[in-house]
């Protein structure tokens, strides 16, 4: 009989053990005694369900019998909860920043603040941010890399501006009195 535990072949001696239920049994036990349970089976090949359990664990073992187990550990399940939990912490901290980046006008930044890690932008998608600083500025999607840990193209020098149009003319403020910047590779909106 061959005998898997999450992958990794272990050599067991079997002692009365006449069927598959025999051995399950006896190696569910052992599993408790450390936390642990099973969570798949897998005889010869096939994916044990909870309906084909009965049936499967009275056939006899034979030497072929090949008997591949999931287990998983109170401590991984632990663990895997405590990953979980400081994720939903990060989040929730990432999610309380959204209503004043909505307040200060940013809500571009804010949506991309939302799924940054999770947001994978398509290969050459070009994404616009209106950030509070440097005003909008550009990412471009490689097909592979979250939006978060994509760089901005532009360095602060911007292809979009921000400003405000009167007279023909783009100005930094409100009150007309700084002129953007002429550039051919711009774009401007109007504020």
């Amino acid at each position: 009989m061959e005998f898997y535990v999450n992958g990794t072949k272990i050599d067991v001696e079997l002692e009365n053990e006449k069927t598959i239920g025999d051995v399950l049994r006896g190696f569910e036990e052992e599993c408790a005694k450390s936390n642990a349970t099973t969570v798949s089976i897998i005889v010869d090949g096939k994916n044990i369900s909870a309906e084909d359990f009965d049936k499967t664990a009275e056939k006899p073992l034979c030497p072929d019998t090949k008997i591949e187990l999931g287990i998983i550990s109170q401590e991984a399940i632990e663990n895997s909860f405590n990953e979980e939990k400081e994720s939903c912490r990060k989040l929730s901290e990432e999610l309380k920043q959204i209503p004043v980046k909505f307040q200060a006008g940013k809500d571009n930044e804010a949506n991309y603040l939302k799924v940054g890690k999770t947001f994978i932008p398509a290969d050459g998608e070009v994404c616009l941010v209106s950030t509070e600083i440097y005003g909008v500025r550009q990412k471009i999607g490689d097909g592979k890399t979250s939006f978060e840990a994509l760089p901005y193209l532009d360095e602060n020098n911007n292809v979009v501006l921000i400003g405000y149009y009167f007279n023909e003319k783009f100005y930094t403020d409100s009150t007309y009195t700084k002129e953007l910047m002429v550039g051919e590779t711009h774009i401007y909106l109007d504020k």
